[in-house]
């Protein structure tokens, strides 16, 4: 039979008590009666002792199962207590074991059914109807109590865990001998003595004072320093020629001058020079520029030997006399030495005068040679303007 609320298999004791141990909800005596021979027993767990039947037409063995006292004394209370016998009508097995509530016996259920009740749903008279004794013990002895089984499962569980605990102590003591080796000797020995360990037998680790060593710091690498941009060198050029000036650029473009544009001009190489000539269309002036081959000896600080050296190749000329020796001098944008002298050709008085300088291993002469009356250096002249205007082109 099952709870019709909660669905749960209802058992003897539970059918005998009226109502559902799970949900409390009443369960219809009348269709789940209790056998007379049936009789709930007082001592509040289910005896499962035989006894004997007080009917005979029922086996002579039934097991007496205890409800216990009841949850719910109102599902209990409906009404049927009223039909209970006095104590006297009670069948021994059932006098012997008070209080229930007994019921006479219909056309559907024989024998008698026994409910037990709720002492707080008994009435007065059914209190002096049904007496109230001691209730007398078991004639047998229960089993070994469900505790004592309880009690030794437990400790063989103790023991078991105690023994797990133990072996993994013992694995782990072992397993780190192996692994890290006693003595210096196992797979990972190597790595604990570079890090100044030591693993004993004991299992104590040690740890070995290692001096600590200055790490030397990397030298910061000197940036390379930017290399500047060469700017552009202007290319020398030849001043601007004034008017009636006209700009002349050596066979070999190492230097230009601005000469009368009146005045012829003339290039004559040689084994280890060239020589520039420019003549005055009256061929009394003559300005003759001498560029010597690059590592040719040549001291500027010789300008007045130079000087003898042109008179004396000149035809008639006699009286050579040296006027100034050599002499530092700027004209222009360079740096000069210079020299004077006179001398006579025809009895006629020539002055002379010649600027020297090197240049990119070479050296260069200029000579400008006239007669007294036509000799002419001042400014703006034509011997001025060639030397002011002499320009070194690379």
């Amino acid at each position: 039979m099952r709870c019709g609320y909660c669905g749960r298999r209802l058992t003897d004791a539970a059918q005998a008590m009226g109502y559902c141990p799970s949900c409390g909800t009443h369960v219809d005596m009348a269709e789940a009666p209790v056998a007379a021979g049936n009789i709930p027993s007082v001592h509040g767990t289910p005896s499962g002792y035989a006894q004997a039947s007080k009917s005979g037409s029922r086996s002579t063995s039934q097991r007496i199962v205890d409800a216990g006292p009841p949850l719910f004394p109102e599902a209990l209370n409906n009404g049927r207590m009223s039909g209970a016998r006095s104590a006297a009508d009670l069948p021994p097995a059932v006098a012997q074991h008070p209080p229930y509530a007994v019921f006479p016996p219909d056309a559907q259920s024989d024998p008698a059914t026994i409910y037990p009740p709720h002492p707080l749903s008994r009435s007065r008279q059914q209190s002096a109807a049904i007496p109230l004794g001691p209730v007398p013990a078991s004639p047998y002895e229960l089993a070994t109590p469900p505790a004592a089984v309880v009690s030794v499962r437990r400790r063989g569980s103790f023991v078991l865990y105690l023994f797990i605990v133990l072996l993994m102590v013992f694995l782990a003591s072992f397993g780190t001998l192996f692994i890290a080796g006693t003595q210096g000797s196992g797979p990972f020995a190597a790595y604990f003595q570079r890090h100044g360990l030591t693993i004993t037998t004991g299992l104590s680790v040690t740890a070995t004072s290692i001096a600590p060593t200055a790490t030397a710091l990397p030298t910061a690498t000197p940036l390379p320093t930017a290399t500047p941009v060469p700017t552009a060198t202007p290319v020398p050029t030849v001043p601007p020629a004034p008017p009636n000036y006209a700009t002349y650029t050596s066979t070999d473009g190492v230097f230009g001058v601005n000469y009368p544009s009146a005045w012829s001009e003339s290039s004559n190489p040689a084994s280890n020079l060239i020589k520039y000539q420019f003549i005055s269309s009256d061929q009394s002036q003559v300005v003759q520029i001498t560029e010597y081959a690059s590592g040719t000896t040549f001291d500027p600080t010789q300008i007045a030997a130079y000087l003898q050296s042109y008179v004396s190749a000149t035809p008639g000329t006699a009286s050579y006399q040296n006027s100034q020796d050599a002499t530092g001098k700027t004209i222009g944008v360079n740096q000069w030495q210079e020299a004077q002298a006179t001398y006579t050709i025809n009895s006629a008085q020539q002055n002379i005068i010649g600027l020297a300088i090197t240049h990119a291993n070479q050296g260069f002469l200029i000579i400008y040679a006239a007669p007294a009356g036509n000799f002419d250096t001042s400014s703006g002249m034509a011997y001025d303007t060639i030397v002011k205007s002499f320009t070194f082109l690379h």
